[in-house]
């Protein structure tokens, strides 16, 4: 019965680590700044490249941080993400890459694609 609950865990846990999170209306003031900011430039590579190294000096990584705060991953609310400090999921920086991108104007959300 307990290996039925973990596996059903487990289950639950990869499938929504694959599941594609919404935009948000409104995102913090602060972020769309960076977004008008990095795109000035008119080119999607430099507008991208320019947001993930933001994202990677704001949050960053390590590998002890997926297991200290691994139930962030479950958190959905786009501001209490952008709050947060230090460590964040690879998927959660995804998501927040994602919301810059579109939130640029120089992306759809139908241009990217989950892999």
């Amino acid at each position: 019965m307990v290996l039925v609950i973990v596996l059903g865990y487990y289950l639950i846990v990869i499938l929504s680590l694959f599941k594609k999170q919404s935009i948000p209306n409104e995102i913090p003031m602060e972020l769309m700044d960076k977004i008008i900011e990095f795109s000035v430039c008119g080119n999607k590579d430099e507008f991208l490249r320019k947001s993930f190294f933001y994202i990677v000096k704001k949050w960053g990584g390590s590998r002890i941080g997926f297991f200290t705060r691994f139930f962030d991953v479950f958190n959905n609310n786009f501001n209490k993400i952008f709050k947060k400090t230090g460590y964040l999921h690879c998927t959660t920086m995804n998501y927040i890459l994602r919301v810059m991108a579109v939130k640029s104007g120089l992306f759809r959300d139908t241009d990217i694609e989950l892999k």
